[in-house]
């Protein structure tokens, strides 16, 4: 399968049950991969951009770094407390629904 000179290849069938794999390999590694049917070259599957792994992560900051939390009473204000919650028919109504 590997060879000095020559480009890796694996079957058609080896291909189409990891090909997830394989793809993410050879993304990884830059190579091309030969995809063999009936033991002859049929396609060639290659990365379209080598990209090689960074050294360190990839550190993203955040555009702001603190939440800023809205003023309660700015919020509630004018509330009278009239609210008064109801039965939403989804609960039992004494009370005792089970998980």
């Amino acid at each position: 399968m590997h060879g000095t000179t020559e480009k890796r290849s694996v079957s058609f069938a080896v291909a189409k049950d990891h090909l997830s794999a394989l793809t993410s390999e050879i993304n990884e590694s830059g190579q091309s991969l030969v995809v063999t049917r009936h033991a002859k070259p049929w396609v060639e599957i290659r990365p379209l951009a080598y990209r090689s792994v960074p050294e360190s992560p990839i550190v993203i900051h955040p555009a702001h770094p603190s939440i800023s939390v809205p003023n309660l009473d700015e919020l509630f204000e004018g509330y009278d407390g009239s609210y008064q919650p109801q039965e939403d028919g989804f609960a039992d109504p004494s009370g005792d629904e089970e998980l």
